[in-house]
């Protein structure tokens, strides 16, 4: 970008640099040993904090995320029907709340969408009393009982209502 054409005589030295074997005085790099990403870790491409630091916005790719800041708990992920329950057609390189953080701008390649604070809150229903966190859960079809995968392997069957253990494994 923004180079000068090489001269015909600065062509010809290259050519015969070339034709010679184009041996050149680097010292040759050290290899970098590269690690792989944990499992759980997913990059982020923009962050914003409100300002009273309550909620934190992360953008992965064309996808929002809201965190509760003091728990790190997901809050919510945003999603349009325009876009497939995605927060944005492109990635998302930048997110600013509002100064009262009811607003959030999320912007990407030629789009910036905003989105408004609906002011509900989410609170747990019942506390977790397992030995190992939840990772993944079904409600029954009458939505009576939640079934609770464990990360330590545990199934347990639980009262939707207040949490008490039915069966467990």
């Amino acid at each position: 970008v923004n180079a000068r054409d090489l001269t015909p005589a600065e062509l010809g030295l290259l050519a015969l640099w070339i034709e010679q074997g184009a041996q050149s005085e680097t010292v040759e790099a050290t290899a970098i040993a590269w690690g792989a990403f944990p499992a759980n870790w997913v990059s982020s491409f923009a962050v914003a904090l409100t300002g009273d630091g309550q909620s934190v916005a992360v953008a992965r790719a064309n996808r929002i995320f809201l965190y509760d800041a003091k728990t790190g708990r997901l809050s919510q992920e945003l999603s349009a029907p325009d876009v497939n329950g995605t927060g944005q057609r492109d990635w998302v390189s930048a997110l600013a709340f509002s100064p009262d953080g009811e607003v959030l701008a999320a912007a990407g390649y030629r789009e910036v969408r905003l989105w408004r604070q609906s002011g509900v809150t989410v609170e747990p229903a019942w506390p977790s009393d397992s030995s190992g966190s939840w990772i993944a859960a079904k409600f029954s079809n009458d939505r009576q009982q939640v079934g609770l995968i464990t990360s330590d392997g545990e199934l347990e069957i639980r009262n939707s209502s207040d949490g008490r253990i039915v069966r467990f494994w």
